[in-house]
């Protein structure tokens, strides 16, 4: 896993992926309507599966990190995260 305060986009492993999906699916259902609008103001949040590249390397981007506070132990090799903005 690569940690990139320099890349915005996060890739995930597809069990990972499928499992966020599954779950932002099920907290949004008490959110979201499944009628059609005919308001001329349409909103759209999406979650794609990123195609395979068979890499070895996954990354959590920026985006995913700013409301992290993240730790580098570098002499351990080790990572921490824990919840508050920067």
């Amino acid at each position: 896993m690569i940690v990139d305060s320099g890349t915005a986009i996060t890739e995930l492993p597809e069990t990972a992926y499928s499992a966020l999906r599954t779950a932002f699916r099920s907290a949004m259902s008490a959110y979201c309507s499944r009628r059609r609008t005919t308001s001329v103001l349409i909103r759209c949040l999406a979650f794609s599966d990123f195609p395979d590249n068979d890499s070895q390397f996954r990354i959590i981007g920026s985006v995913n990190q700013r409301t992290f506070k993240v730790l580098y132990d570098s002499g351990r090799g080790n990572i921490g995260f824990r919840p508050g903005a920067c």
